[in-house]
């Protein structure tokens, strides 16, 4: 059996992407089982190896060549099923892109915890900053409100002057009033009849 003949094919319609991962998956199933030597079953089982070593090489690579049939016919149909459609349409997403090309995607840091602190930081400092925006605001607002209130008591206070002078100014008129003599006309008192 040649080198061509073992793993998944591929056929002609097939795009680069499905190719290469079938060539990656064949490369990857070779080198697992090629794991599989002679001198490991003769390490497990060495009585075995030492009476009938060529029997057990012959297990050994059927074995093999059963594992390998199962393992490829099972990934083939995976492939067909699963794997093959996306990757064509990632193809042709690829192909029509009409974005900017050569741009790098953003990738996160090795260290998930220190990206996560990152990203607090910034929603932190930028609620900060907010608050303080805030407390300014408010600040502000309390300052234009004493302004008011110190006015509002100025205005009460001088009101009060005023009330007090003319409070003064009419109790004058008052005392002088009550010093004119109220003089009651005498009138004709009659029954009323010749009104």
């Amino acid at each position: 059996m040649s080198n061509e003949d073992i793993g998944l094919s591929s056929g002609p319609d097939e795009g680069p992407r499905l190719k290469g991962l079938k060539l990656s998956l064949n490369q990857a199933t070779e080198k697992i089982l090629g794991t599989c030597k002679y001198s490991t079953l003769a390490k497990c089982y060495p009585t075995f190896a030492k009476s009938n070593g060529k029997a057990l090489d012959t297990i050994r690579a059927g074995a093999i060549e059963d594992t390998r049939k199962a393992i490829y016919k099972d990934m083939e149909v995976m492939l067909e099923e699963h794997v093959a459609q996306p990757l064509e349409e990632l193809s042709q997403i690829t192909r029509t892109y009409t974005g900017p090309k050569g741009c790098q995607a953003w990738r996160p840091p090795g260290n998930a915890k220190k990206t996560m602190l990152a990203h607090d930081i910034k929603v932190l400092q930028y609620e900060k900053q907010k608050l303080s925006e805030i407390v300014e605001s408010l600040r502000k607002h309390s300052e234009a409100t004493l302004k008011k209130v110190k006015a509002g008591r100025e205005q009460i206070q001088s009101n009060s002057l005023k009330i007090q002078e003319y409070k003064e100014s009419l109790q004058q008129v008052n005392d002088v009033c009550k010093t004119i003599p109220v003089e009651v006309p005498s009138a004709n008192i009659s029954d009323g009849r010749n009104l």
